[in-house]
């Protein structure tokens, strides 16, 4: 993930770890590098850094309160004296503009009409017309500050610590986004790798005569052999279930009031619509959902169990022996055992 980002914000071949006076002016007069447009997408898009009520964000928003823009002519005679790092910082505090958390921030407050977005899509399409990043030329000046129109005129300074602090921030803020996913994914809580083995070690849990809890371990000659647990389809350990299929007698039998789902009036037009050999018409699908609140009708549609349990035998059987052309494998598939049925 640190090769994603150019240097100075990620790792990417070739490091080039001299600091440069570009690599302190990521954003001049309100023109980005290149490097800084790559941030900025990962910023806005993977993390909504700026977007009320992102948690996450809280350590990439502090670090983006202290980084500023600053008025642009005033400081380019600056930069020519002293330069911009952790030491000079102090001497053009005088000439900040605003933060870039003030700037994302009010940017992400313009809601469905953010401008900053709007501006990335805009390079989006000049960097795929013009064949990648590296063969576009300048480009096209920041949006200004929220509600102002216009192009931003004010120059954004990073020193080496606030680049040093940002890579650190984002590496974090990555792990932090993929604990998040992980919770949410069900792990297996028994691996089946090589090394993965397991035993059974009893142990007693007791109280001494004082009423203190003491647990008692058995010896290592007492645990049981070494094993390992057998994956849900291990087809040498898994149990056979059996599942009771309908009789072809059973379709017509009752009313459809099996599954139950609630459908859109848009998706249930869109079934209605499908006819075999045509699909839908252009009709069928609109062209934009309707904005506003109102009031409407949904549909509450049931379905019979024993025709969709058909329903995908067949369709399952059908792709085995299409498959079974390429890998001659029905004979492992499926083995049908005659089994007395009382009338």
């Amino acid at each position: 993930a640190g090769r994603e980002l150019p240097w100075p914000y990620g790792y990417r071949q070739p490091l080039t770890l001299t600091w440069s006076a570009s690599q302190s002016r990521p954003v001049s007069a309100g023109v980005p590098g290149k490097p800084f447009f790559e941030l900025l997408r990962v910023l806005i898009h993977r993390y909504h850094l700026g977007e009320a009520g992102s948690g996450d964000n809280q350590a990439l928003e502090a670090w983006a309160q202290r980084v500023h823009f600053y008025r642009a002519a005033p400081v380019q005679e600056l930069l020519v004296q002293t330069g911009f790092d952790d030491l000079t910082r102090s001497s053009f505090a005088a000439y900040r503009a605003l933060s870039l958390w003030e700037y994302l921030q009010s940017c992400f407050a313009a809601g469905a009409s953010n401008p900053l977005v709007g501006w990335l899509a805009r390079q989006e399409r000049r960097i795929q017309d013009e064949g990648g990043l590296q063969l576009v030329g300048q480009l096209d000046t920041l949006p200004a500050r929220p509600p102002a129109t216009g192009d931003l005129a004010h120059t954004l300074l990073l020193s080496p610590g606030d680049a040093q602090e940002l890579r650190e921030l984002l590496g974090e803020r990555l792990l932090t986004q993929a604990r998040g996913a992980a919770r949410e994914i069900p792990i297996p809580k028994f691996q089946q790798g090589a090394g993965d083995l397991y035993q059974v070690v009893p142990f007693l849990r007791v109280l001494d005569p004082v009423g203190r809890e003491q647990t008692l371990w058995v010896r290592a000659g007492q645990r049981s052999f070494e094993f390992r647990v057998a994956a849900p389809f291990d087809p040498e350990a898994s149990r056979p279930s059996l599942i009771q299929m309908p009789s072809l007698s059973d379709l017509k039998r009752g009313l459809a009031k099996g599954a139950s789902v609630i459908v859109p009036p848009d998706t249930l037009n869109l079934l209605n619509a499908l006819k075999l050999g045509k699909g839908a018409s252009a009709d069928a699908v609109p062209e934009q959902a309707p904005s506003g609140a109102g009031l409407g009708l949904q549909w509450i549609c049931s379905f019979s169990l024993p025709v969709i349990t058909l329903v995908a035998m067949i369709l399952l059987m059908i792709m085995i022996a299409l498959l079974n052309i390429l890998f001659w494998w029905l004979p492992w598939v499926r083995i049908c055992l005659p089994f007395p049925k009382i009338k």
